[in-house]
């Protein structure tokens, strides 16, 4: 290794998976290409027994770091990922999702520029099962007063510096929907520095299979739950939360429970993710 690349930044991705064997390799070649030099590359797999194993075992060579073991959840995985991971720079890449061509060097550089973030994110797409595309997601600026009780970050193009992300203490395990949103909330406490950038960074993959789209009531307990922590019982998800769950019990509708969540839009100045 030259000087020259020895002087940047190394930045490691996470890949936690879980029986994602239909998409994997996708994943591992998007950051396997990436023009960066100094990248290393981390698998933890939760004990899949679809053919993710045969995929992990065709890019052995590539990878820094693999194992395939059972976890107690996504966030598990993800922090023994991180435990084990050397760069300076860390992020988590889900095993559906994937980095944009250039994204790394591009994220080396900004922390480059910005070396006291604890955090950067950038913007990118939303892409289909297919990996067709479904819409882009915007650069939005960092607001503070936004991120107290809505997540406004896309995921897969969030990068943390790992020094920051130590001080911190990794995630909570006992999240397992919104442990990003907890993470930011946690920096945001601690005054740490969050940076914005107006680049496509990654790809997020929607498909019916997604945590997101199966998680039902348990990912609303959870957003609430992080949301009282955070703001108390004022906070709007948990607030909302409690309504929905007394229309339930009421026998109200899923019609019922459109109009609350409508009303209380219109009441609230901030955003809240409860739906």
């Amino acid at each position: 290794m030259d000087l020259a690349v020895r002087k940047l930044p190394k930045i490691s991705v996470v890949t936690p998976s879980l029986n994602c064997g239909r998409f994997l390799e996708e994943t591992i070649l998007s950051v396997l290409t990436q023009d960066y030099p100094h990248i290393e590359h981390l698998v933890i797999d939760g004990g899949s027994t679809d053919a993710t194993l045969d995929i992990v075992h065709q890019y052995d060579g590539q990878l820094a770091y693999w194992e395939s073991r059972p976890d107690r959840g996504q966030s598990h995985a993800i922090n023994r990922g991180f435990m084990k991971a050397t760069g300076d720079i860390v992020a988590w890449l889900n095993g559906d999702d994937l980095l944009l061509p250039g994204a790394l060097s591009r994220i080396a550089l900004e922390f480059t520029r910005n070396p006291d973030a604890a955090m950067i994110f950038g913007s990118g797409v939303k892409i289909d099962e297919q990996g067709r595309h479904l819409k882009d997601v915007p650069y939005r600026c960092f607001e503070a007063d936004r991120l107290s009780t809505s997540y406004f970050f896309l995921q897969p193009a969030s990068f943390w510096s790992r020094r920051r992300l130590l001080d911190l203490g990794w995630l909570d395990e006992s999240l397992h929907y919104a442990m990003d949103w907890d993470l930011a909330l946690r920096a945001r406490r601690r005054k740490l520095r969050i940076e914005a950038i107006p680049y496509k960074i990654a790809s997020l993959r929607m498909h019916a299979a997604t945590k997101t789209a199966t998680g039902g009531s348990k990912r609303m307990r959870e957003i609430a739950r992080i949301g009282r922590r955070a703001n108390g019982i004022t906070d709007p998800n948990f607030v909302v939360h409690l309504v929905l769950l007394g229309v339930t019990g009421l026998g109200g509708s899923e019609r019922m429970r459109a109009r609350v969540r409508s009303a209380f839009r219109t009441l609230y100045s901030r955003p809240f993710m409860v739906a």
